[in-house]
């Protein structure tokens, strides 16, 4: 037998059985009083009465006895207890709040096409191949057959052709322009401006020795030479020469000379498909896209948690401690603009997200701006603030069209700002209704998009046909359906979707009559005695006769027989004077023209 059996064996002799331990237990029991115990036990706890009476006066002495605190030292102790809470409060928000700094883009120079040069501290002429970030009061050159873009943050930039020389200036990202310098000084050559900001900002100014040109949205080139020439390709430009201001819309050219003389023309259809116009338009609608974009992406940085969050409601708790324990009035209409720009954050990151449901924050930000209108009528500081957080707002939507699904932004702070008759002017409807016609100009090379957005367009048209909007917004809606109507007319082959959009826009512009057919010589002599007629026996100064053919000229560009009647018209002035050389640029022009158009 093992050790181990032995243990087992022996543990069980020895082991106690259950009678035995029960007799055990009755022995146990018999000899104890549970009683007599229990009654020591309380003798032994409860004390005699006069040991009690003793015991209660020892107690009542001592009470009476201890010092009463003055109640200043309680007062501190309170207000530092006070004080502590309130930086907690104060400070927690800083645990739920997104950093409200994002990078800040540079003034960047592209080079896009050979050399372009910088002119450098020595005073001399440095080239640059690469990208480079600008400084206010650089001059910047481009060789002949090389071409460069200046990239004004998401403001717009300026696109330079060859043998031009601009001086940069202003390099503050809209609405913060508080310089008063042009942005951009062109002092030779040609560029191309494309302007992303909405009519509540501060326009891209480009200075001139003929005047300053203004551009807020739209595409606009800018020639300079012995005179300066101003064509307007979308959207609007202003051009500013002393008290006077010369309005442009898309489809306009002006020209402008160092006297007062100024002209007012239409550019012809076919100059939008020339070389280099056509060629900046397309990039145009690439760099709209892509600033768009970058715009999204800065409000979704900045979105921090967002409504689908289990900490939504302790951010929303955060923010109204914030603006709570703010006492500074200014301070505190301050940072409500804040939190309430944050609902338009989020609903860019929740768009992002795949959510739709995003009306319950647009409605509070419109809410928000009402609340802080309120205070309006007390104070002028507070329409300010409004004014310039609305800017901001439109200023970081510029580039949005809508094509885009965060266009409801867009939408919401301009009919706040609608809202708020007081503090912006409501041009809520035309904004949205040229923004539609923008949208279906670049949808003209995809079917689908191009009748999807003209259906969304077409109950907007209302406001144009029955004349509720501004005159100026009505000459852009004519000339943007005339450009889409050229775009349509111009294919060969149209699909049934093409069609029915051209004669959607067709039923809004007037009814072209059948083309006149080409002037006989009787016609073309007649015409020109007329000219003759009206320049030099309506008039006897060199100057006045000079300023009447340059307006015949204007009025004969595009005509049909444009070419012979310059010809004839040539012939007929005397010879190597100030009004021939006139006609001969006209004609110099008109073959530039034809050349670019491919006819030549």
């Amino acid at each position: 037998m093992s050790f181990l059996s032995k243990m087992i064996t022996a543990r069980a002799l020895l082991s106690a059985t259950d009678r035995q331990k029960h007799d055990v237990w009755m022995r146990v029991r018999g000899t104890v009083s549970s009683v007599g115990q229990l009654q020591n036990a309380k003798d032994a706890l409860d004390p005699l009465p006069h040991m009690q009476r003793a015991l209660w006066n020892t107690v009542l002495t001592r009470i009476l006895s201890f010092p009463v605190l003055s109640s200043r030292w309680f007062i501190p102790k309170w207000a530092t207890a006070v004080i502590a809470v309130a930086v907690v409060i104060r400070t927690s928000p800083l645990l739920f709040f997104a950093s409200p700094t994002v990078a800040d883009s540079p003034v960047m120079l592209l080079p896009t096409q050979g050399t372009v040069y910088v002119l450098g501290a020595s005073g001399g002429w440095e080239p640059i191949t690469g990208e480079f970030v600008l400084e206010g009061h650089q001059q910047l050159r481009t060789a002949g057959g090389s071409e460069a873009t200046i990239v004004f943050h998401d403001d717009g930039v300026v696109r330079l052709a060859p043998s031009t020389i601009v001086e940069v200036r202003d390099l503050a990202d809209r609405p913060q322009d508080d310089l008063g310098e042009p942005s951009l000084v062109l002092q030779e050559g040609t560029v191309w401006v494309q302007g992303l900001l909405p009519f509540t900002v501060e326009p891209l100014a480009i200075q001139t020795d003929f005047g300053t040109v203004l551009v807020q949205e739209g595409s606009v080139s800018i020639a300079k030479s012995t005179l300066l020439e101003v064509s307007v390709w979308n959207r609007r430009a202003e051009v500013v020469r002393g008290n006077r201001i010369i309005s442009l819309i898309a489809g306009q050219r002006t020209q402008l000379w160092q006297s007062d003389e100024s002209y007012v023309t239409d550019i012809q259809p076919r100059e939008f498909t020339f070389g280099w116009t056509e060629q900046n338009l397309n990039r145009d609608a690439v760099h709209r896209k892509e600033v768009a974009q970058w715009q999204k992406e800065q409000r979704i940085a900045l979105a921090g948690i967002l409504p689908t969050s289990p900490l939504y409601p302790v951010k929303r708790a955060a923010e109204a401690v914030d603006t709570l324990f703010t006492f500074d009035e200014e301070t505190r209409v301050k940072k409500q603009l804040v939190h309430a720009e944050k609902r338009l954050n989020e609903v860019v990151a929740l768009l992002k997200n795949g959510h739709t449901e995003v009306q319950v924050p647009l409605e509070e930000y419109k809410d928000a701006m009402l609340a802080v209108a309120g205070h309006l009528d007390q104070d002028v500081f507070v329409k300010k603030l409004l004014q310039s957080e609305l800017m901001e707002n439109a200023a970081t939507m510029g580039a949005v069209l809508p094509d885009d699904d965060v266009y409801l932004l867009k939408q919401v702070v301009l009919e706040a700002g609608a809202a708020l008759g007081d503090v912006m002017e409501d041009r809520a409807d035309e904004a949205v209704l040229l923004d539609n016609l923008i949208a279906l100009t670049e949808s003209t090379d995809d079917v689908q998009k191009l009748l999807e957005r003209f259906l969304v367009l077409e109950p907007s048209l209302t406001l144009y046909r029955e004349n509720r909007i501004s005159a100026v917004a009505r000459r852009e809606v004519y000339m943007l359906l005339s450009r889409v109507s050229s775009l349509l007319l111009k294919k060969e082959e149209r699909t049934t979707a093409e069609e029915e959009v051209l004669q959607g826009v067709l039923a809004y512009l007037p009814r072209r009559s059948a083309e006149p057919p080409s002037l006989s010589e009787e016609e073309i002599a007649s015409f020109i005695e007329g000219v003759r007629y009206r320049v030099f026996v309506t008039y006897t100064l060199p100057r006045s006769r000079r300023n009447q053919l340059l307006k015949e000229l204007v009025l004969l560009e595009g005509h049909r027989d444009e070419g012979r009647i310059l010809r004839k018209l040539y012939a007929s002035f005397p010879e190597e004077s100030e009004l021939s050389r006139s006609i001969r640029s006209a004609m110099q022009d008109l073959r530039r023209r034809q050349i670019d158009a491919g006819v030549l």
